[in-house]
């Protein structure tokens, strides 16, 4: 079976215990909350958590430093 990678962007603030499963990228400003298993790929500047991780909110670009 064929791994695939794990692509992180820039800025991405993985919690304590996240589990990024195999092929999932994660966008530029995302944060993934503690104990969250990200099974899906992520969008940029979003906050996501849960078991699967799911988008929780929107962060505001303009507001991301």
């Amino acid at each position: 079976s064929q791994v695939n990678d794990i692509i992180l962007d820039e800025d991405v603030w993985l919690a304590t215990g996240v589990k990024v499963m195999s092929g999932v990228t994660i966008g530029r400003g995302t944060i993934v909350a503690a104990g969250s298993v990200v099974t899906k790929d992520l969008p940029c500047f979003v906050l996501a958590g849960g078991v699967p991780a799911k988008i929780i909110k929107s962060i505001e670009e303009e507001n991301y430093e």
